[in-house]
């Protein structure tokens, strides 16, 4: 193939070193410029991908000096085997899971009544938040803004803080319980994403190109 302008830049500027960002629309051969990238120097690489199929379609395009995989496929290779048994890597808890784990009850703040339910939610956003996000720990910031969890807009600032208070608490002992091998509460896929990224990984590469990047969430961009 004849590269573009375009192309052509992106590889000087490649061969440049340091990080490097390329804008491109749908369609426009954001893979292809990639590969033409891994295609210009002999050192190792990596291809990352959030889409299965995109990384396995990748490998068979890329030079052998690239190795092609997803984030999560990394990631779970990297989890120590201690947590490969049963769902714990891959079972899920909804809301119900979460408040009944943690012994919730219907709580009446003003005239708002907030079920077990509710608080579940809450606790279940918040670790959410934190095992998407790039802090080392569950702080206050990753409690969800209640001015979009309907009724409880209304809620005085005590009662926020309450809410707070119960919803900090139950997040970290999730994922306290979450975390242990031991304990048969599943991580998920977020949760060994997490994890991996906890651990400070080194990826074995040169260099790494991500597909898709405005895909990437903030505990993946700590980890590159």
């Amino acid at each position: 193939m004849r590269p573009t302008a375009e192309q052509l830049e992106a590889v000087n500027r490649f061969g440049e070193g340091g990080a490097l960002k390329i804008n491109a629309f749908a369609g426009t051969g954001k893979t292809t410029t990639l590969r033409l990238l891994a295609e210009s120097t002999i050192q190792r690489g990596m291809y990352l991908a959030f889409n299965k199929s995109i990384a396995t379609e990748a490998a068979e395009k890329f030079p052998a000096s690239v190795k092609c995989s997803t984030i999560h496929s990394l990631a779970f290779r990297a989890t120590p085997r201690v947590f490969d048994r049963g769902d714990k890597m891959t079972g899920s808890l909804n809301a119900n899971a979460f408040s009944e784990y943690l012994g919730y009850k219907d709580l009446l703040l003003g005239a708002i009544k907030v079920t077990a339910r509710q608080q579940g939610h809450i606790a279940k956003q918040t670790l959410t938040r934190f095992m998407q996000g790039g802090r080392q720990q569950i702080e206050e910031r990753h409690i969800p803004n209640f001015d979009d969890l309907g009724n409880l807009a209304t809620l005085s600032a005590d009662d926020r803080a309450q809410l707070h208070v119960g919803a900090m608490a139950g997040a970290i002992k999730m994922w306290r319980r979450m975390s242990d091998p031991a304990d048969p509460l599943p991580l998920g896929h977020d949760g060994y994403l997490k994890l991996w990224a906890l651990s400070r990984p080194q990826l074995a590469a040169d260099f790494v190109l991500v597909d898709e990047a405005q895909d990437t969430n903030p505990v993946v961009l700590g980890v590159l």
